[in-house]
């Protein structure tokens, strides 16, 4: 049952990215940004899992980089905040996850 329900909020978390590649803007700061989010997913899953400790850090940044864009003067910057918004809400379901190395036993 996790199996499902983890794989659904991984399809949601790759849908917000490849929305956040496609996303494009004629200012080098926000792409900047925008790639930026995108590299913080890097250490959030391994072979092993979902690694809590990255994930929460990424969180943290997120909500940090989408606050800060939220409150700027630039329609594309709160266009950009919107959709990191929606991969912190994404990703902020795998803090529910197994514990990474802890899937075989007995996760149901």
């Amino acid at each position: 049952r996790w199996l499902l329900r983890w794989g659904v909020v991984l399809l949601n978390c790759s849908h917000v990215v490849w929305q956040l590649r496609e996303w494009e803007t004629r200012s080098d700061p926000l792409a900047q940004v925008r790639d930026l989010c995108i590299n913080l997913l890097r250490d959030v899953m391994s072979e092993r899992g979902v690694q809590q400790r990255p994930l929460a850090s990424t969180l943290q940044e997120l909500q940090r980089i989408c606050d800060a864009l939220y409150h700027h003067h630039q329609p594309a910057a709160r266009e950009l905040a919107a959709a990191i918004w929606r991969l912190y809400c994404a990703l902020s379901q795998l803090e529910q996850a197994p514990v990474a190395g802890t899937i075989g036993e007995g996760t149901t």
